[in-house]
Protein backbone atom coordinates (compact mmCIF):
# COMPACT_ATOMS: atom_id res chain seq x y z
CA UNK A 1 0.00 0.00 0.00
CA UNK A 2 3.04 2.73 0.88
CA UNK A 3 4.62 1.72 -2.02
CA UNK A 4 1.77 2.27 -4.34
CA UNK A 5 1.45 5.48 -2.90
CA UNK A 6 4.92 6.48 -2.97
CA UNK A 7 4.92 5.46 -6.98
CA UNK A 8 2.14 7.68 -7.31
CA UNK A 9 4.01 10.36 -6.47
CA UNK A 10 4.75 12.94 -9.06
CA UNK A 11 8.76 12.61 -9.92
CA UNK A 12 9.40 9.64 -6.84
CA UNK A 13 11.95 7.22 -7.97
CA UNK A 14 13.88 4.21 -6.61
CA UNK A 15 16.75 5.00 -8.25
CA UNK A 16 17.04 8.98 -9.16
CA UNK A 17 20.93 8.20 -9.79
CA UNK A 18 20.05 5.65 -12.47
CA UNK A 19 17.34 7.92 -13.99
CA UNK A 20 19.37 10.75 -14.16
CA UNK A 21 22.14 8.72 -16.00
CA UNK A 22 19.72 7.83 -18.28
CA UNK A 23 18.66 10.48 -18.97
CA UNK A 24 22.24 12.01 -19.62
CA UNK A 25 22.62 9.02 -21.71
CA UNK A 26 19.77 9.31 -23.67
CA UNK A 27 20.54 13.09 -24.33
CA UNK A 28 23.98 11.95 -26.04
CA UNK A 29 21.88 9.41 -28.01
CA UNK A 30 19.73 11.84 -29.53
CA UNK A 31 22.70 14.43 -30.04
CA UNK A 32 24.63 11.92 -32.07
CA UNK A 33 21.39 11.05 -33.98
CA UNK A 34 21.43 14.78 -34.72
CA UNK A 35 25.03 15.46 -35.18
CA UNK A 36 26.11 12.59 -36.93
CA UNK A 37 28.84 11.46 -33.92
CA UNK A 38 28.91 11.30 -30.28
CA UNK A 39 31.29 14.29 -29.83
CA UNK A 40 29.93 17.34 -27.57
CA UNK A 41 31.78 20.07 -27.48
CA UNK A 42 33.07 21.89 -23.90
CA UNK A 43 33.63 24.82 -25.89
CA UNK A 44 30.38 25.11 -27.31
CA UNK A 45 27.94 28.13 -26.34
CA UNK A 46 25.43 25.78 -25.97
CA UNK A 47 25.25 25.08 -22.32
CA UNK A 48 23.25 22.31 -22.09
CA UNK A 49 26.19 20.70 -25.38
CA UNK A 50 28.80 21.85 -22.63
CA UNK A 51 27.22 20.14 -20.00
CA UNK A 52 26.59 16.56 -22.27
CA UNK A 53 30.39 16.67 -22.75
CA UNK A 54 31.29 16.64 -19.32
CA UNK A 55 28.94 14.11 -18.52
CA UNK A 56 30.25 12.34 -21.20
CA UNK A 57 34.03 13.06 -20.34
CA UNK A 58 33.73 11.79 -16.76
CA UNK A 59 31.70 8.91 -17.63
CA UNK A 60 33.76 7.50 -20.05
CA UNK A 61 36.64 8.04 -17.76
CA UNK A 62 35.13 6.84 -15.08
CA UNK A 63 33.66 3.61 -16.87
CA UNK A 64 36.92 2.23 -18.09
CA UNK A 65 37.29 -1.27 -18.39
CA UNK A 66 34.10 -1.96 -16.02
CA UNK A 67 31.56 -4.38 -17.07
CA UNK A 68 28.55 -3.11 -15.52
CA UNK A 69 25.03 -1.92 -17.24
CA UNK A 70 26.27 1.63 -17.65
CA UNK A 71 29.38 1.06 -18.98
CA UNK A 72 27.78 -1.21 -21.44
CA UNK A 73 25.62 0.87 -22.52
CA UNK A 74 27.94 3.86 -22.91
CA UNK A 75 30.76 1.51 -24.75
CA UNK A 76 28.20 0.77 -27.15
CA UNK A 77 26.63 3.89 -28.12
CA UNK A 78 30.41 5.24 -28.54
CA UNK A 79 31.23 2.69 -30.96
CA UNK A 80 27.86 2.90 -33.08
CA UNK A 81 29.79 6.38 -34.00
CA UNK A 82 33.28 5.49 -34.39
CA UNK A 83 34.51 6.06 -30.85
CA UNK A 84 36.38 3.30 -28.47
CA UNK A 85 36.29 2.97 -24.53
CA UNK A 86 38.59 0.71 -23.12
Amino acid sequence: MQQEELERLPGWSWNPRQEKWDRHLDALRRFAELNGHANPSRTSEDPGERALATWKRNNKTKLQGRTDTNAHALRQLLKTYGENMP
